[in-house]
C-alpha cells in the first residue's frame, strides 16, 4: 500500500495544499504549531473516518472559511484508488464521503481502505488512562481487520443509546421494564459476537506483542492480554442484564456489555497485577511503543498488506535502544509519514532509511 497524493483545502492552517509522494519515508519538519501535524491528521481522516487527536468536523475547517475538503491516490495491490471527503459546516453540518467517485454511507465506510498505524505522544494514554482508551485502542485495531466487527459494534452502539433512553422513560414512568425485553435480546445476540470477535482477536494478537516485547525489553518484559468480563455466553449476558434492571433503571445507563469491558495487561511476573500497577514509566513507554508496532505487524499480517505509518513526533522520546528498534521497523514497513521539530539525533535514522525532507514553513509559504 502506497500513498501517492494527498490535496487539503481550507484545511486547518492550509488553503490550499497539494502533496506528492514518490518516496518510501517521508518526514515533516517544523517547529511546533507549524502545521506539520495537521497533514497525518488529514492521511488518518482519510483512513479511519476521524481526527486521531479526537478533534471534532468544525474544529478542521480553516479560520474563516465554512468547508474543508480532503482528498488522496493511493495504490494497492496493482491498482489505483481515490479517497474524498468534504464537509459543509453552513446550516446542518453536510459531509460528503467518496470512494473511487462513488458516495459512500458514512465515514465508518472508509475504514480498511487507506490502512494506517498512528503513533503519538497520546498513546501513553492507552496504558495508564482508563478503560475507554484501551476499548477504543481494541476497536479501532479490529475494526480494520474486520469490517463486519466494526458494523457490529456501531449497531451494538445504537441500541444501547435505545436502551438507555428506554430507562429513563421507565424511571419517569413512561415506560414499562418489560418494554427492556426487546433491546436486551438484540444486544445479546450482538454482545456476544462482539466479545467473542474480541477473545479470538486477543488470542491472535497476543503473541504478536510479546515478540515485540521481548525485542525491546530483552526478554525482560512479558504481558498477559484480558477482556473482563468479557462474556460471551448468551445465557450468562442475559442474566447480567436481568440482573442489573433496576440498578440501569436508576442510572438511566446499561451497566453491562462489551462498551463496559476492561483490556487488561496483565504482568507475567507472578503478581498478576495490570501493568498500570506494577510497571515503570520507562516499560510503559515500551509498552506503548510494542502496542503499535503489534498492531503494524498483525494488520500485515492477517490484511497480506503493509499498512501506512504516521508517526507524530514519538522518535525522540526514545532512548537509544528503543530508537534503534525503532528504526529496524522502518526498514520493515512499507511507507512512513513523521513529524519532528528538527532532525536533531535523527540524521543517522534518515541517512539509512532514505527519507525525504519536507521543510513546513515552506510548504506554508507555498500553499
Amino acid at each position: 500500500m502506497f500513498l501517492r497524493k494527498l490535496q487539503l483545502q481550507h484545511y486547518r492552517n492550509y488553503a490550499h495544499l497539494e502533496l506528492q509522494f514518490p518516496d518510501r519515508l517521508t518526514f515533516l519538519v517544523g517547529e511546533n504549531g507549524s502545521g506539520k501535524t495537521n497533514v497525518l491528521e488529514a492521511i488518518s481522516i482519510l483512513s479511519q473516518g476521524k481526527s486521531f487527536r479526537g478533534a471534532p468536523d468544525p474544529e478542521l475547517v480553516q479560520q474563516g472559511q465554512s468547508s474543508f475538503y480532503l482528498s488522496c491516490q493511493y495504490e494497492w495491490d496493482g491498482a489505483e484508488h481515490s479517497l474524498e471527503m468534504g464537509v459543509q459546516l453552513e446550516g446542518r453540518l453536510q459531509r460528503r464521503i467518496k470512494k473511487d467517485g462513488k458516495v459512500l454511507a458514512s465515514r465508518s465506510a472508509l475504514i480498511g481502505n487507506l490502512v494506517s498505524v498512528v503513533f503519538s505522544p497520546d498513546d501513553l494514554e492507552i496504558v495508564q488512562g482508563g478503560p475507554t482508551s484501551r476499548r477504543r485502542f481494541l476497536d479501532a485495531l479490529l475494526s480494520h481487520r474486520d469490517p463486519a466487527y466494526l458494523q457490529n459494534l456501531l449497531q451494538y452502539n445504537r441500541l444501547i443509546r435505545q436502551r438507555n433512553a428506554t430507562l429513563k422513560s421507565i424511571r419517569t414512568n413512561r415506560a414499562r421494564l418489560s418494554d427492556l425485553d426487546a433491546w436486551d435480546s438484540m444486544l445479546v445476540n450482538l454482545g456476544t459476537e462482539i466479545t467473542r470477535k474480541r477473545r479470538q482477536f486477543l488470542q491472535e494478537y497476543e503473541p504478536i506483542l510479546n515478540q515485540s516485547i521481548d525485542q525491546i525489553s530483552g526478554g525482560k518484559d512479558r504481558i498477559k492480554v484480558s477482556l473482563f468480563p468479557g462474556e460471551a455466553r448468551p445465557e450468562e449476558f442475559k442474566r447480567a442484564l436481568m440482573d442489573r434492571r433496576m440498578r440501569d433503571v436508576a442510572t438511566g445507563a446499561s451497566s453491562f456489555g462489551p462498551h463496559r469491558d476492561r483490556l487488561l495487561f496483565i504482568c507475567q511476573d507472578g503478581s498478576e497485577r495490570d501493568i498500570q500497577f506494577r510497571f515503570s514509566q520507562g516499560q510503559k513507554r515500551s509498552l506503548v511503543l510494542a502496542l503499535r508496532v503489534g498492531q503494524f505487524y498483525y494488520l500485515k499480517q492477517y490484511l497480506g498488506r503493509s499498512p501506512i505509518l504516521l508517526i507524530d513526533d514519538v522518535i525522540r522520546e526514545l532512548d537509544y535502544k528503543r530508537r534503534d528498534y525503532f528504526v529496524d521497523l522502518l526498514h520493515r514497513c512499507g511507507q512512513a509519514f513523521f513529524t519532528t521539530p528538527d532532525l536533531d539525533g535523527l540524521q543517522e535514522a534518515v541517512e539509512t532509511t532514505g527519507a525525504r525532507i519536507i521543510q513546513v514553513p515552506t510548504l506554508q509559504r507555498n500553499a
